[in-house]
């Protein structure tokens, strides 16, 4: 077979050449890439004393007692999180947003999985406080903040922990520009917690894939405990750039003159978000409620999401995510003048076509509180099974699942016509579960799931 082109690099070409506006991840958007990223600096090997210093260099600017640079993403910091939590523990607890990748940490664990009740897939700050006043188990992991910018109240929470000798593992992918901002008191870094992951691409400029790991001062965890758990998730030949990228990306926050670039440009993100306000209209609003100021969910009650997120697209706007209700939009330094400048011409023009729209008002389908997973098996033991069916969800009723299942947002093209189910399950992330391996098949999965999709459940 003869091979003409490079098809992901053709492709990846062809859609960076569209003049969108890209309000999503990676915050660098091609544009603020300060590391060389030239091929040849993936070539001399970076030494383990190089490597520590740098490491520490990190470490002193988050007041971290040790850092880790990560070029396999978080999910490589959750899962070497989970497995510290393995060497003291048979169980833990988690929220109905932890990201999958936490799930599979189970499963190599082979622990036991403690969901906290909650209507919602983020829990509240009560509700996980009562989740600890009742039997906990010895390790907590949560997700703060939220993918959409919420916060719950990690002070009293981690306060709360400590005084029942709980390990608090918090995943801050969502706060990792946040952390070196004038908000350091609420994050996690600040508060009484074991283990914090932060995600650098994400907010800050760094490389997709790359992450950090956080060991705070006051750590119930050891560095040598994280380093052996490191040492089953790492690979021997990690990326030269990847490392360069999160190094540089980090000194650029702390800098006195990027302090000043972030402030113009969330000057910019707030005046959009002004002009939203100043409509006080039903056809094009924004949530406000929002910890994280570089995010912007609009909604309308006029049509759905989703129909909101192909209008603003085919004016040019990209978002990060859109369910029925909402659409969420994550800016960064990349988005300059120019940028927000046409983002607030595109929101204009599509207010105006929205607020042209007849009433009654479009109606959200209603949302079913989250589930507790019952188990039949452990997530290990029904990963393992040596039988295991494809059915439909429908079909799978009462069965036990063998697999995880991760939320995934549907695809929106910018073309009229889009036939998008709604999602009945309550601010669900994407990359979340909705099928845990060992959990039973509820018929809250056949009402929040596809009928059709197909899962793998134990024959037993």
């Amino acid at each position: 077979m003869s091979i003409n082109n490079n098809l992901l690099k053709q492709d990846l070409k062809t859609k960076m050449s569209q003049p969108h506006i890209r309000a999503h991840f990676p915050a660098h958007q091609g544009k603020m890439l300060r590391a060389n990223t030239s091929y040849e600096l993936d070539v001399p090997y970076i030494r383990k004393p190089l490597l520590h210093k740098a490491e520490e260099r990190i470490a002193h600017v988050f007041g971290a007692a040790n850092s880790w640079l990560l070029t396999q993403g978080a999910s490589q910091g959750l899962l070497a999180s989970i497995i510290c939590a393995g060497m003291s523990t048979s169980r833990f607890g988690l929220a109905h947003n932890s990201h999958i990748a936490v799930i599979h940490g189970a499963i190599l664990t082979d622990l036991e999985l403690c969901y906290i009740p909650s209507k919602c897939a983020m829990p509240t700050t009560e509700e996980v406080m009562t989740f600890l006043d009742k039997n906990p188990p010895p390790v907590l992991i949560l997700t703060a903040p939220n993918y959409r910018g919420e916060y719950i109240d990690l002070c009293r929470i981690s306060h709360k922990c400590r005084s029942k000798n709980i390990k608090l593992i918090v995943d801050e992918v969502h706060g990792s520009h946040l952390a070196l901002e004038s908000n350091k008191y609420r994050m996690a870094m600040s508060q009484a917690c074991d283990l914090v992951i932060h995600s650098p691409h994400k907010y800050v400029g760094a490389l997709v894939q790359g992450a950090l790991l956080h060991r705070p001062p006051s750590s119930a965890f050891s560095r040598e405990q994280i380093d052996k758990a490191l040492s089953l998730v790492n690979t021997t030949s990690c990326s030269n750039l990847i490392r360069i990228s999160l190094e540089e990306s980090i000194y650029h926050m702390v800098q006195t003159n990027t302090l000043t670039m972030r402030n113009n440009a969330l000057k910019r993100i707030v005046s959009v978000g002004d002009i939203i306000d100043q409509w006080a209209s039903d056809a094009l609003y924004r949530e406000t409620d929002l910890f994280d100021p570089w995010k912007l969910i609009l909604k309308s009650d006029r049509v759905s999401g989703y129909e909101l997120a192909r209008r603003l697209l085919s004016m040019g706007l990209d978002h990060e995510f859109a369910n029925e209700d909402e659409v969420l939009f994550v800016f960064s330094e990349a988005n300059d003048e120019t940028d927000m400048l046409r983002v607030k011409t595109m929101i204009n023009d599509v207010y105006v076509s929205l607020r042209e729209l007849p009433q009654p008002t479009y109606v959200v389908s209603p949302k079913i509180p989250m589930r507790i997973p019952d188990f039949g098996m452990k997530p290990r033991t029904a990963f393992f099974s040596r039988k295991q069916t494809m059915v439909s969800v429908t079909e799978a009723l009462g069965a036990i699942a063998c697999k995880p299942l991760a939320f995934e947002p549907p695809l929106i093209s910018d073309k009229e016509g889009n036939d998008l189910k709604p999602s009945k399950i309550p601010q669900m992330p994407p990359g979340s579960p909705v099928i845990v391996p060992g959990e039973r098949i509820s018929e809250w999965h056949i009402e929040c799931l596809d009928a059709q999709q197909l899962i793998s459940v134990c024959d037993e």
